[in-house]
């Protein structure tokens, strides 16, 4: 193996921790309704509210080509909460999007209306890309504005988003234009009932009230219910129809505990689900509700759940493409009309190790597709497929002299929009690999591994970060992400284990982490990082365990449950007390917690699985940071094992952030906590651990984070 001294020397130069934490420059970019526009989310703009969160702005699709600013304009100025969601209204005369303005998980629907000179108050279907002459200025730019915006749920603690209608959580409805169709729970805090509202006046007319535990509702191409999902007393799912004259709900398909079932659309009197019902992986099925039988619309191979359908821009039931992700990401074309689309695609793909993915969005025409290509050692890239270049990329269609008589060229048919981190790219980074390794009990666990950058057989073995995800009912997806690229920068090797319990795999694997907490779950980690020991890639003296939420929580259970194991630990927004979590969760979550018994345990199996009352087996050091505005797992979660450890003599650094929820949410909050993190390791994790010059665990706030930092005992232990 190489030397510590070489390695050190071959080490490239470390990027900034800021270029990792701030949002993304560019990302989901969504075209109008017409194409006359490109909409995108971007940090706000400095001096104003909402700076360095993901906003919506918003440039005509001409000037953008242009390469000019002229007429890019911040549309929204969310302060507490970047935004996760929007979308135009079909006449393009509006954008919607999802507010959180409280920073405690209460979205409320926003409304931001163009206002620019003439352009947007003609309903047009052109696909003209030409700038809007403005009125008075013939052959000038309109100039774009919009309207400071209007919150069309103004209700004290109502929030959208608790009940998404098929994908999303808002539908426009195609009859009557200009209304809207959402779950609000106007009535009750745990049930969200479907209202259409208008969106010149927000007034708000009930269409359905939904079952008590309805987690999924979908609607027909009218936008009327016809169906749903409930979680069941004993923790499993049904999905049920609606009779729209009557309003009844009838069950038609049923699951077991270890089953996923979900109710995604309605298509020609059938129900459409996501089930694994007699099935070793997710796959899409269709049930008639009189009747109840069911037909397998689309699988996969067996080894991974389905999980992603790329479907037409304007009939999300019109399936065109689908994936499961193994490891890597697998397309299966369903539509085989649009072979040339999709032979063309993967020519396009096959010279770039990337995944593929695509942005969903509604457009009445499917012409345009937004292609978004992942890699494993360099940030996104968004691409915009033209199915027909001659209309909608017409102007560069007619600098290079291209008719209707033309033979197009490969190249037309792919305009290249921009890259998520600009600054980011180029640089070296960490490569990304997919593997498996087997658990103790031969269990294979699908994991990511990202090495520093540089890294060559031979060189090694380096410090190991245990990198674990949240949920734990989510997964880690290949691709590059800030966390594991900064700290193989740093120096460190980074372990993502879909441990057991993990979803997107097979239904095995997600009901092997039955009350498992602390348990399989957490001995998956470890093997994990021996079978990184045995590659001869990590440092068994200096293994670190990391997460945010239930990998906060695995991250405690590291030190408490193998107090020797780990040589130290990081927990941001994890639960030290299960009980007090599940007890606590917000009333629009209640509706999970049938399942929670099942799939964690009863109260006292979670006090045995729960580190607050092991917090006196704690040696090595710990870090921790939370949220105040936390509703998930609240702030006492932290403070509770904080003083349990002051009480038993031990020592952590506790980070608290005011105006944080689950998770840091403000770029100015995770460039404080992160380089009080990167300071952290550098003292545990050996000579070859990197650390930016100037950052400290103990100093002041970043510049505008909220940061109050208390060292319990030391802060340390040695």
């Amino acid at each position: 193996m190489e030397t510590t001294a070489a390695a050190a020397a071959a080490a490239p130069p470390l990027i900034p921790l800021a270029s990792y934490f701030a949002s993304p420059d560019y990302s989901n970019p969504v075209p109008s309704p017409t194409f006359r526009y490109l909409s995108w989310l971007s940090p706000g703009a400095i001096g104003k509210p909402g700076a360095g969160v993901s906003q919506v702005w918003v440039q005509p699709i001409a000037e953008f080509r242009a390469g000019t600013t002229v007429n890019c304009v911040q549309v929204t100025h969310s302060a507490a909460h970047g935004i996760c969601f929007f979308k135009w209204t079909r006449d393009e005369r509006a954008i919607l999007a999802m507010i959180d303005e409280s920073g405690g998980e209460c979205f409320h629907l926003w409304s931001f209306t163009v206002v620019d000179d003439a352009a947007a108050h003609e309903t047009s279907t052109s696909t003209s890309t030409a700038p809007t002459p403005a009125a008075g200025r013939p052959g000038a730019a309109a100039v774009l504005a919009f309207s400071p915006g209007r919150d069309l749920t103004p209700y004290d603690g109502v929030s959208i988003g608790g009940l998404n209608l098929g994908v999303e959580p808002v539908l426009e409805s195609r009859n009557p234009p200009g209304t809207v169709v959402l779950g609000l729970n106007m009535h009750d805090p745990a049930r969200h009932d479907i209202y259409y509202m208008d969106l010149a006046t927000g007034a708000l007319t009930l269409q359905c009230v939904v079952p008590e535990t309805c987690i999924f509702a979908v609607t027909d191409n009218d936008q009327v219910v016809r169906g749903g999902t409930v979680t069941e007393p004993d923790g499993s799912r049904s999905a049920l129809s609606r009779d729209v004259d009557t309003g009844e709900w009838t069950r038609v398909a049923v699951s077991t505990l270890y089953d996923h079932l979900l109710a995604v659309g309605w298509l020609d009197g059938r129900l459409w689900c996501l089930s694994t019902v007699g099935m070793p992986c997710m796959a899409i099925v269709d049930v008639e509700p009189v009747s109840k039988t069911q037909r397998v619309l689309a699988h996969s191979s067996g080894v991974a759940d389905l999980n992603w359908i790329k479907a037409h821009n304007d009939d999300i039931m019109h399936m065109q493409i689908a994936s499961h992700c193994p490891g890597r990401r697998i397309w299966t074309l369903t539509d085989l009309s649009l072979a040339a689309h999709w032979d063309r695609i993967q020519a396009y793909l096959a010279p770039l190790d990337v995944d593929l993915n695509f942005v969903d969005y509604m457009k009445p025409n499917d012409d345009i597709w937004i292609l978004v290509l992942i890699a494993g050692d360099s940030p996104r890239e968004y691409v915009m497929y033209h199915c027909d270049p001659l209309t909608t990329r017409a102007p560069w269609c007619a600098t290079h002299h291209l008719t209707p008589s033309s033979t197009l060229p490969f190249e037309s048919y792919f305009e290249p929009l921009f890259s998520a981190r600009p600054l980011l790219k180029g640089l070296s980074h960490g490569k990304q690999l997919s593997f498996q390794y087997l658990a103790r009990d031969g269990l294979p666990i699908p994991s990511y591994l990202t090495l520093p950058p540089g890294h060559a057989p031979g060189r090694g073995p380096y410090p190991l970060v245990v990198l674990v995800h949240g949920g734990p009912w989510h997964r880690d997806m290949y691709g590059f992400s800030a966390i594991p690229q900064w700290l193989a920068n740093r120096g460190y090797v980074v372990l993502q284990p879909n441990f057991r319990g993990s979803v997107g795999f097979t239904k095995a694997h997600y009901a092997a982490g039955f009350r498992e907490f602390g348990k399989k779950m957490q001995t998956d980690l470890i093997d994990g990082a021996e079978w990184c020991i045995e590659q001869g890639l990590a440092e068994r003296e200096h293994i670190a365990i990391m997460g945010g939420s239930y990998g906060g929580y695995a991250a405690l259970c590291g030190l408490t449950f193998t107090p020797d194991y780990f040589a130290c630990a990081v927990d941001f927004s994890g639960p030290s007390c299960l009980r007090t979590m599940y007890a606590n969760a917000p009333p629009r979550l209640q509706k999970w917690q049938t399942t929670i018994e099942v799939r964690v345990g009863t109260p006292e199996m979670m006090d045995a699985v729960s580190p607050l009352y092991h917090a006196h087996k704690i040696q090595r050091p710990l870090i921790i940071a939370h949220g105040q505005k936390d509703v998930r797992v609240k702030e006492e979660n932290s403070l509770a094992i904080v003083k349990a450890i002051e009480q038993n003599g031990g020592n952590v650094v506790y980070v608290s952030y005011e105006d944080e929820g689950h998770g840091l949410e403000q770029p100015k909050n995770r460039d404080d906590f992160f380089s009080r993190v990167e300071a952290f390791l550098g003292m545990y994790m050996g000579p070859t651990a990197r650390v930016q010059p100037g950052f400290t665990v103990d100093g002041p706030p970043a510049p505008g984070s909220t940061a109050k930092v208390t060292i319990v005992g030391n802060g340390m232990t040695v």
